[in-house]
């Protein structure tokens, strides 16, 4: 009789740790890095022109050669501001809104799911990838050096590589733990 609570036990423990592993992979999945940045060469060809127009002189093996619409970027990210609060009619933000209707400003909200901490955020806006919960934890952690973007190709590593622009840059300490250079 011992031996069948025994069993009985073991395949309890059995299933109760192969449950606790398929939730710790669902949860905690593994990101690969692709590591390195890149180039003008990465650029797919048909950047800067309609899919079915004819390929110009500007446009080469070696990614595209195009000119920047505009001289100087303005990248705003203001962490939980409703945007019915800067895009709707009873906003308050009358520079905001004209600059928008003037078409000198380009508004976008984000839809975000969970987790929605601000570190987690800003590297799914700067890298283009989707934040994992460890992500959220090492949010917490003040001392974590993990989280920075040094080594991942990111929007503003791209902006001063090939840019050429002076970035300034404004934020609490998370930027700066993300972008320690």
């Amino acid at each position: 009789m011992r031996w069948v609570y025994a069993s009985a036990l073991s395949v309890l423990l059995v299933v109760e740790l192969v449950g606790l592993g398929l939730f710790a992979k669902g949860f905690f999945p593994y990101k690969k890095s692709i590591p390195g940045f890149a180039g003008r060469e990465d650029q797919p060809m048909d950047i800067g022109r309609g899919l079915n127009a004819p390929a110009t002189a500007q446009h080469n093996n070696s990614g595209v050669s195009a000119e920047p619409q505009y001289d100087r970027l303005v990248l705003m990210v203001v962490d939980a501001l409703r945007n019915d609060f800067v895009f709707g009619n009873e906003s308050g933000m009358a520079y905001t809104q004209n600059l928008l209707r003037s078409g000198a400003a380009l508004g976008f909200t984000a839809k975000a799911q969970a987790p929605t901490v601000t570190m987690p955020r800003i590297k799914a806006l700067m890298t283009g990838t989707v934040p994992s919960f460890l992500d959220a934890v090492l949010n917490i952690a003040e001392s974590d050096t993990s989280s920075s973007l040094k080594h991942q190709d990111n929007l503003l590593w791209q902006l001063k590589t090939h840019g050429g622009k002076e970035i300034n840059m404004f934020g609490d300490d998370t930027w700066l733990r993300l972008f320690p250079d």
